[in-house]
């Protein structure tokens, strides 16, 4: 049973706490729920995370490669942002005018629910 475990009948280990498998050699990682099934037991409860995962039990979305949503989003998945209001594009870095009616067509958002007019429209919306 690889010293980390007890005989109890013929070929059947009752491993110790943080190890499992056949012989008690594989290091468990339990008290961090499996790695969330996102990622690999590397050693008594350490986690390797997948691609896309991290955090202790690799429970996290990473966004890293979608600039962590520029701080205008919340990370949903790996490199999947929820944009604020005002904020729009893969990684929240463009500005939107939704509350304004994206400026009816008729002029730029240039700040989140801020439009800057073409000649001849006024108004928040243009």
């Amino acid at each position: 049973c690889s010293t980390r475990g007890v005989c109890v009948d013929w070929d059947t280990c009752r491993c110790d706490h943080g190890w499992g498998g056949e012989s008690c050699s594989q290091p468990t990682c339990t008290d961090l729920d499996g790695c969330s099934s996102r990622g690999t037991c590397v050693e008594f409860d350490v986690c390797e995370c997948d691609r896309g995962w991290t955090g202790i039990s690799c429970a996290l979305p990473d966004c890293s490669g979608v600039s962590d949503c520029s701080r205008r989003g919340e990370c949903v998945g790996p490199d999947v942002c929820a944009c604020y209001s005002g904020f729009t594009g893969t990684n929240c870095s463009d500005v939107s005018c939704p509350d304004v009616n994206e400026c009816s067509g008729n002029g730029q958002c240039v700040e989140p629910n801020l439009c800057s007019c073409d000649a001849g429209f006024t108004g928040p919306s243009c």
